[in-house]
């Protein structure tokens, strides 16, 4: 017998040894990465019938498929060298998947969001609980304010301390407010405590000293980071509400931004805290300072990102959605998702993976808080918040009830609490008495007005059914029933001038605690449009996305605030490999469709024909299957479940 030849023998172990560690390999990584992506049971069945199928069809002895793909010397070769072509590819592909992930960005467009008078030259105070809440609430809007070039001031009010962590936090704060732009000046750490033993500080009587969760009783910072009062005051401040309150209107009156953001009432009680205390420090600065009005956003963390859907790996990047707690979707019951304002993301932060995104980037910067695993549902295409007006004449003026305490109707806080760490809104109400429910404001001096906005008790079952404002120079408007969840209702009237007083009467309710907890009265304009984005029919950002070949693509623009009556816009779209461009002129922006196109990237411009400055443009990636993005966005997930699972048995190995 003819002794068979090394390269034979090579050929002979491939097919019997290595082929089929290959195919067991293979079944057991997908078996591993699925379980860990999917779950266990639906993973090990689809995973066990493939590898069962695919090692009898070449195992079995006799069976056709081994025929065919071995034995003939010719298929011996040709099977080895794609074995050999697989194995190699395998890591080269998953290299290359590695490799792409920080640079995997959207193209690059021109904002017209990020030129707009709106950011620039502004003094802007981000104001959060926790080290991190800065990233989760308003990371790329303060990444757009600082690009602007407007001074951006930031700051915690508590240190993040329920784990003992204080230091730790404090210096990655400073180090993700530097990767923004923020200089160390800016950033105020005003030195609570994260939770308390007992009754949360802020329902304590103001001057009840607290200890923290990990016992402290006074603020303070860290080497080279000092607490807020100590830097104003040269000591520290016991733990209590009255010093937190004015810690908080003290930064506000030090700084007297023109932009503030606020954390809002999200399901965690130092949030909470941080929400309801700033309120009232805006109303004593409100009402003792009729000068000052400065914007006031407020946002949610948790609902709206920390917790939300792992929504990231979706083309084109979807919006933040909004929550749906019970009773009140939002967990507060101040808004309506429909008045939400939403600002678009700058450049970096709209991406096909987490490594290239810049949400990412900061995540990292706050490893004490494993933040990066929370990135794929704070990452979203816009920043959502809720304004808060401030021009309401009632602030500094006299307030007189015939019963129940009217002094909460102007003091800017929409609802208030008897237990932070419930869900609970049962204080901050005026709740006047049958037959006495008259509230009557006397103006210093005479005013004009066009608008009322009123809230109502958020109990639902304490309800104002209908009511009436009557003016000094004998206006009545009448008053439908209120939102019974505690939302806002506006109602706009004629224009009244030379107005000394105002009187409101609740003339039908429901409940023994039915009333109001605000009360505005106004002089309101139609406000110039800031900005406008690009949509598509879905009410999606829209910044690179992909299209369908030989349909009509329906856009859309998102105006903040309103575009005004009878705006009209022209559109231009370019075939970026040809160089060449369509325009279209006077449309509308509900009539914005773009014609059939074939395939090719598009940048797509839409401009005002009123105002130049309202422009926005995205880009189009018509009848493209975009396997390069799709392969990255099937990999980095399962690259990141990989690491987890193994940094996790790591740390139970040791």
């Amino acid at each position: 017998m003819r002794k068979k030849s090394f390269f034979s023998f090579l050929l002979s172990l491939l097919g019997r040894a290595l082929w089929r560690l290959f195919v067991l390999a293979f079944f057991v990584l997908l078996t591993a990465f699925s379980t860990v992506c999917y779950g266990l049971p639906v993973c090990l069945a689809a995973s066990g019938v493939a590898a069962l199928v695919l090692a009898a069809a070449l195992f079995v002895p006799g069976n056709p498929a081994a025929r065919v793909l071995w034995r003939p010397r010719f298929m011996r070769i040709l099977t080895t060298f794609v074995l050999v072509l697989l194995i190699a590819a395998t890591p080269a592909c998953l290299a290359f998947a590695y490799a792409s992930l920080p640079s995997a960005a959207y193209a690059s467009v021109d904002s017209g969001f990020a030129h707009s008078a709106f950011l620039r030259d502004k003094y802007v105070l981000v104001l959060v609980p926790h080290e991190d809440d800065d990233v989760n609430m308003a990371g790329a809007t303060i990444q757009h304010f600082v690009d602007a070039g407007s001074e951006v001031y930031v700051a915690f009010v508590t240190n993040g301390d329920s784990v003992g962590l204080s230091s730790e936090r404090l210096y990655e704060a400073v180090a993700c407010m530097d990767e923004l732009g923020v200089p160390r000046e800016n950033v105020y750490f005003l030195g609570y405590g994260d939770d308390w033993q007992g009754t949360h500080l802020y329902n304590r009587a103001p001057d009840e000293a607290a200890l923290s969760l990990i016992g402290r009783d006074r603020t303070y910072g860290t080497a080279g980071l000092r607490d807020f009062a100590t830097e104003q005051t040269g000591e520290a401040h016991l733990y209590t509400r009255a010093n937190c309150l004015s810690d908080i209107r003290t930064l506000v009156d030090l700084l007297f931004p023109d932009v503030i953001f606020c954390i809002d009432y999200d399901p965690h009680a130092d949030h909470r805290m941080t929400s309801l205390l700033f309120e009232e420090a805006m109303g004593q600065l409100l009402n003792e300072n009729p000068a000052y009005r400065p914007q006031v956003f407020k946002g949610l963390t948790y609902l709206t990102g920390w917790v939300g859907p792992r929504d990231f790996y979706t083309r084109p990047m979807v919006q933040t959605v909004s929550p749906d707690e019970p009773t009140w979707p939002l967990g507060t019951p101040a808004y309506r998702w429909s008045e939400r304002v939403r600002f678009p993301v700058p450049a970096g932060y709209a991406s096909y993976t987490l490594r290239a995104n810049r949400v990412y980037a900061l995540h990292s910067l706050y490893p004490s808080q494993s933040a990066t695993l929370f990135t794929a549902s704070v990452a979203n295409s816009d920043q959502v918040f809720f304004e808060r007006a401030t021009d309401s004449l009632l602030y500094g003026e006299r307030i007189e009830a015939a019963s129940g305490d009217a002094s909460v109707l102007t003091d800017f806080k929409l609802f208030d609490t008897t237990d932070v760490r419930e869900t609970r809104f049962d204080a901050g109400v005026w709740t006047p008495t049958e037959g006495q429910r008259t509230v009557r404001c006397t103006f210093s001096s005479p005013q004009s007005l066009n608008t009322l906005t009123l809230w109502d008790n958020p109990d639902p079952a304490q309800n104002v059914l209908a009511a009436t404002l009557t003016l000094s120079d004998g206006t009545v408007v009448e008053i439908p029933a209120l939102d019974p969840l505690g939302a806002s209702n506006t109602i706009s009237f004629e224009q009244r001038d030379g107005i000394e007083w105002a009187e409101l009467t609740l003339r039908q309710v429901e409940g023994d605690a039915a009333g109001l907890t605000e009360w505005e009265l106004a002089l309101r304009e139609a406000r110039d449009t800031a900005f406008v984005k690009l949509t598509d029919a879905q009410g999606e950002f829209l910044y690179e996305a992909p299209a369908a070949a030989g349909e009509s693509i329906v856009l859309s623009l998102y105006a903040w605030p309103a575009l005004p009556e009878g705006a009209t816009f022209s559109l231009t779209v370019t075939d970026e490999a040809r160089g060449q461009a369509t325009a279209a002129t006077g449309l509308t922006a509900d009539a914005l469709t773009v014609g059939a196109l074939e395939r090719g990237t598009y940048r797509v411009r839409v401009v005002c024909e009123q105002d130049e400055g309202l422009y926005d443009e995205c880009v189009l990636r018509v009848g493209d299957p975009m396997l390069k993005e799709r392969l990255l966005q099937w990999f980095e997930p399962r690259y990141d479940a990989l690491l987890k699972l193994l940094r996790e048995k790591t740390t139970y190995a040791i």
